[in-house]
């Protein structure tokens, strides 16, 4: 029986390079010869499984983490207003004068003041080093000359009070947290298809002057499905627009590699172009 064994195992290495051909012979307990062919023509029929595997693996390695987008809710826990100051070299003020769009184009709702529109990023932290963008969400209802928006999150059949009375957040980095109450961080900016460049803004109420500084906290409580300003007054919030000429074309520059797309908003209300309401 051993000089069996070691038959089989000189088998097992010559079968590895080589396609053995398989005849049966009993086994009678006494010594025995046995004839051994080899066609040493190489096939690769036998190694299906392992071939089958291997792709297997490689196709698992090639294909991204399953993430989950559902979204869910947060409504605004009171009404507030934004006031965006825009610098025009020498002063701030409330008015897309000062962005450089004309009284006209305003008036007349020309497509470089239609196309303009802001930009709400939501972070889990303001440190740029380490911080998570939550969602993007987007503010274009620019109908007059004023830059000044109050929001009513008890009325959102109305655009404006749609966009920004509610904040989007993923469910898995809410059902991922152990607090009831979260911190996040939002910054807002502002593209100007007059110029094709980004305004970028900052609460002028912020004392910081370290890069929190270009961000507002918020706190999303979990339990409510709310969310409010971590301000003194968070119903009124004055942002200028950031004149640091290097801040600004750092962002503009990475701001101009990425696709602006339509938002979805995850709502069962439709809108209708026609009579400007949702229905």
């Amino acid at each position: 029986m051993a000089n069996l064994l070691q038959i089989l195992i000189i088998l097992t290495e010559i079968v590895y390079n080589m396609t053995l051909i398989k005849h049966t012979k009993a086994f009678t307990g006494n010594d025995s010869f046995l004839k051994i062919n080899l066609n040493q023509n190489i096939s690769c029929l036998g190694d299906q499984d392992d071939i089958d595997s291997l792709v297997t693996k490689q196709a698992q390695l090639k294909i991204n983490d399953v993430t989950d987008l559902e979204k869910t809710v947060f409504k605004s826990s009171s009404d507030f207003t934004f006031s965006f100051n825009f610098y025009n070299g020498t002063s701030f003020d409330n008015s897309y004068i000062n962005a450089g769009f004309s009284l006209d184009s305003i008036i007349q709702k020309k497509l470089s003041f239609k196309n303009s529109f802001y930009i709400i990023d939501v972070y889990d932290s303001f440190n740029s080093n380490i911080q998570k963008k939550l969602t993007t969400q987007y503010f274009t209802n620019l109908n007059r000359e004023i830059s000044t928006y109050y929001f009513n999150p008890n009325n959102i059949n109305t655009y404006v009070n749609k966009q920004l009375s509610q904040l989007f957040i993923p469910l898995n980095y809410i059902n991922s947290t152990n607090v009831d109450t979260i911190d996040m961080y939002f910054k807002i900016s502002f593209y100007n298809a007059h110029i094709g460049k980004l305004h970028v803004f900052y609460d002028v109420t912020s004392s910081n002057n370290d890069q929190s500084k270009y961000y507002t906290k918020i706190l999303v409580n979990k339990i409510n499905k709310t969310f409010s300003f971590h301000k003194i007054n968070p119903t009124l919030i004055n942002f200028n627009e950031i004149t640091d000429e290097e801040y600004i074309n750092k962002i503009n520059k990475s701001f101009g590699s990425n696709q602006i797309l339509k938002q979805l908003l995850p709502s069962t209300n439709i809108f209708d172009y026609k009579t400007t309401s949702f229905i």
